[in-house]
């Protein structure tokens, strides 16, 4: 084992510097990219293509991210706020430092009682895409055939249930006469969040992680950017690598919550380009598609699969009176999820090698993104769907549509279920 993960750390020191232009070129000119999956949402304005003639939508599936949220790491956020408490006490600051700390102190602090649950960003987040969802398709909430029954299913995490609660409020708010279904438990964790049993393989990205900081980062540039003694430091956090991780991972979420300081903006530049490099890849070959662990990803997959699929049929169903199931979850989910139905940008499978090059996960899997499945109809026995990610029309590469991002239902439906069998 030890000698793969030497083979490992060498192959991935010459990818490390070899596919950096893009991903770095946008951490300069936005160092909240460096976040990584702890990017807020963003979305770029996009137009719908006209659905064939005489179609019209009438149903929406979908799943969300939770929204923007606090840093969810207790022991992090303690670890933290200990040993950077005790440097303050001795005085050793730098210009650099002290702007940092002053800021930093304010986030510890706002994240005292809320550890893990949604900010007010996310909640705006969540808002926001219920009300274009709204406007964007009014026939699908406007009770026509009795279709009023808007089926709301949440992860039993409280900041997934109040992304839930801010959506549901603010389609409330945006439309008439529906009316709105709430539920959340370990019954719905089981496909909302699936963990199988056995070794995951965020174990194996996070000792690779280890092993590539140990190797390739020098904490040492960090701290004499903020501290006038590296000595001192040393003394006081121990394990270097360690709090360097530590330290970093907390100031991703500065941005998030409502002190909204950006605490990346404080590191040297190359500093946070080597610190992305290092979680880009861990976080996807913990939870995407990769040659290593494709059986397990689309193990966890497949019970929200099989839940978008029942779920349709029970809404096509005659006399149904569902207009929308929306749900509300994890990127720990939702990244199987993409992957394994292939959705475009996630239809490869990526190993240690081409991670970086690309995929990036502030672009792919930020906060508060969601998937919807859009159904439309043209009141006879033919229904299409077409998908947007995070609000854009996004393809399946592998499956033909029939008409620009629009596929038949029967079409989808089998595919998806092959993608499980």
């Amino acid at each position: 084992m030890t000698r793969i993960f030497l083979v490992l750390v060498a192959a991935f020191a010459f990818v490390l510097n070899s596919h950096s232009q893009d991903y770095a070129d946008q951490i300069r000119k936005d160092t909240r990219k460096a976040a990584g999956n702890l990017f807020p949402y963003e979305i770029e304005p996009g137009q719908d293509t006209p659905a064939p003639k005489g179609y019209e939508p009438f149903y929406i599936s979908h799943y969300g991210r939770h929204g923007s949220r606090y840093f969810d790491d207790q022991e992090v956020v303690d670890e933290v706020n200990s040993k950077i408490t005790a440097l303050a006490g001795l005085d050793i600051f730098t210009a650099a430092g002290k702007a940092y700390y002053s800021e930093l102190r304010q986030v510890l602090d706002e994240h005292e009682g809320m550890t893990g649950f949604l900010t007010s960003l996310g909640a705006r987040e969540q808002k926001g895409i219920a009300a274009r969802t709204a406007s964007r398709f009014p026939e699908v909430f406007s009770g026509k055939e009795g279709r009023r029954t808007v089926r709301n299913v949440s992860s039993k995490v409280p900041r997934c249930m109040l992304s839930m609660t801010n959506f549901a409020h603010s389609l409330e708010r945006s439309t008439t006469g529906l009316e709105f279904t709430f539920d959340a438990g370990e019954k719905y964790q089981r496909y909302i969040a699936y963990k199988p049993e056995g070794l995951h393989p965020r174990h194996w990205a996070s000792h690779l992680d280890d092993s590539l900081r140990r190797a390739r980062m020098n904490p040492e540039a960090t701290f004499s950017h903020f501290f006038t003694d590296v000595q001192k430091v040393k003394d006081v956090v121990g394990d270097i690598y360690g709090f360097e991780r530590d330290l970093y991972l907390f100031s991703c979420s500065g941005h998030l919550t409502d002190c909204g300081h950006d605490l990346l903006s404080h590191f040297p530049t190359d500093i946070l380009i080597a610190n992305y490099r290092m979680r880009n890849p861990r976080f996807y070959l913990a939870y995407g598609m990769t040659g290593r662990y494709s059986d397990y990803i689309r193990e966890v997959a497949a019970p929200l699969v099989r839940d978008f699929v029942a779920r349709a049929d029970e809404a096509l169903s005659e006399g149904s009176s569902v207009a929308a199931d929306f749900r509300f979850g994890h990127d720990t989910a939702m990244l199987p999820f993409m992957c394994c139905v292939g959705v475009e940008g996630m239809d490869k499978e990526l190993d240690l090698d081409t991670v970086n090059a690309l995929w990036q996960s502030f672009q792919m899997m930020h906060m508060a993104s969601n998937l919807q499945m859009v159904f439309y109809s043209d009141g006879k026995d033919d229904v299409l769907v077409k998908l947007l990610y995070n609000e854009k029309e996004t393809r399946i590469p592998a499956l033909k549509t029939l008409s620009g991002p629009y596929y038949r239902w029967s079409d989808l439906r089998q595919y998806l279920l092959g993608r499980i069998s």
